[in-house]
């Protein structure tokens, strides 16, 4: 046999036996391959993505969160040693708007849903909700997508602060815009969480959590309100049911005490009695009509009213007014007494400036286009009927004066109306009416232009006088 035919059939198991170890070697070659690419991917922040190995050939698959993030991962598969071609297999990640992210901790469990960021941002919030909630299980129902607003984990690292202090709620972003909402286990912890909520981080806005109902506390027991009367101010402490309770009883209290500052730290609790707003309005109407160191104060339904009024008639219709005012359901304390007469004035002038003062620090309101006096002034008139008793032997002229607006012989007639309506107040509280004469001037007398509605309002006005 010739020697290219026995090199011929050498070379034919040669080949067969290369052919085989190749075949047999290429799980090994794709395993290693497939591991130096992963780990490359991974280390270059394309955590998304993955491969499929076809000999040195490779498919890069996953959802690319950016339209740019598929040729890159493509590429860095391609520059892996030993590695002949990279093929792209990926799709674009949806996009999520708005981007919204829940997290909701129930009583046994928290469950965190909605869009995250792909990549690393979801592991970050599973671990940052983990370690503010030890010892609940922590479910994950979160679904990758497009779209995470700027500062995505920083608002929800705040809002998960927020949620970890209560007993049970929500965290909800949707974008920039936060809520929270749930329940306190404490007065406390009620406090701090809205005083957080009211100094959000930048960039972010406040959907829910500060309304009257988005945030609940528990009921407060016993359910204390207080109101004291200082020389030139009004002290209010204690619990309201909601925001809108707490301006009612702000906006009596600044009516019914014009002229005095009106300091509070009242706080929103659950539990408010039935009532409770109806007690307080009224509560205080006749708190204004005592003198400074009167207190109102309610402990659940049980109301009491201290103080002394500036003389025994006045003592008997805030003693009258105040029952009526409640609730059936209310017990009532009241501990009420006449103050003694003040000293007359003797120093001539000085009961025209005592006039000035009080009218200068409030006014005696009446009901609209009528000669009826408001119950806001029966606090003013009280104080007034002492200093006409202080000038004693002094005849005193109530004069009555209006705005421009009507006809002139309209502005004289209420202007004089009105004041005969003040001198019946002092008549009833024993001043003679030879010491009292009612003048009605409309609006010849204006002390303010009457352009404006602040200038007309100045105008409308009572005055007293000796004569």
């Amino acid at each position: 046999m010739s020697s290219p035919i026995r090199w011929f059939f050498g070379l034919v198991p040669m080949l067969a036996l290369l052919l085989a170890a190749g075949l047999l070697n290429r799980p090994t070659v794709e395993a290693d391959l497939r591991a130096r690419a992963e780990a490359g991917l991974k280390a270059q922040g394309f955590e998304w993505a993955g491969v499929t190995i076809a000999g040195r050939d490779a498919l890069v698959r996953g959802e690319a969160p950016a339209t740019d993030a598929a040729p890159l991962a493509r590429e860095a598969v391609e520059r892996v040693a030993g590695m002949r071609l990279a093929r792209d297999g990926t799709s674009l990640l949806a996009e999520q708007k708005p981007f919204t992210t829940t997290i909701s901790r129930e009583r046994d469990r928290v469950i965190v849903a909605g869009a995250v960021p792909p990549g690393a941002a979801r592991q970050a919030l599973l671990e940052a909700t983990r370690r503010a909630f030890p010892g609940l299980p922590v479910e994950d129902q979160l679904q990758p997508a497009r779209g995470a607003p700027p500062g995505f984990s920083r608002s929800l690292e705040f809002g998960i602060g927020q949620l970890s202090r209560l007993a049970q709620g929500q965290l909800r972003l949707v974008d920039e815009t936060l809520s929270v909402t749930g329940r306190a286990a404490t007065v406390e912890i009620y406090d701090a969480v809205r005083a957080q909520l009211q100094a959000l981080p930048a960039g972010l806005t406040l959907g829910a959590g500060l309304g009257p109902n988005d945030i609940t506390s528990p009921a407060i027991r016993p359910y204390l309100f207080n109101a004291v009367r200082g020389a030139r101010d009004l002290t209010l402490t204690g619990f309201v049911p909601d925001a809108r309770a707490r301006e009612d009883i702000l906006e009596i209290a600044r009516r019914y005490f014009e002229g005095d500052r009106v300091v509070e730290s009242l706080q929103v609790g659950l539990g408010a009695p039935e009532g409770f707003v109806t007690a307080v309005r009224g509560g205080l109407q006749d708190l204004s009509r005592l003198m400074p160191g009167a207190s109102l104060s309610l402990s659940d339904r049980t109301i009491a009213l201290r103080g002394l009024a500036l003389f025994e008639q006045a003592r008997d219709q805030v003693q009258a007014a105040f029952r009526s005012r409640l609730p059936a359901s209310y017990g009532v304390t009241l501990d009420l007494n006449a103050a003694p007469a003040p000293p007359p004035i003797t120093v001539p002038g000085e009961c025209n400036y005592l006039f000035q003062d009080l009218l200068t620090r409030a006014r005696i309101q009446f009901d609209t286009g009528s000669a009826t006096i408001a119950p806001e002034s029966l606090g003013l008139l009280d104080r007034l009927v002492v200093a006409v008793r202080r000038c004693e032997g002094a005849r005193i002229e109530v004069s009555g004066h209006t705005d421009s607006v009507g006809t002139v012989e309209s502005n004289f007639a209420l202007s004089e109306a009105r004041a005969r309506s003040v001198v019946a107040y002092l008549a009833r509280a024993g001043i003679g009416g030879d010491r009292v004469e009612a003048r009605g001037y409309g609006a010849s007398r204006p002390v303010a232009s009457n352009e404006t509605p602040e200038g007309r309002a100045q105008n409308r006005r009572i005055e007293f006088s000796v004569q």
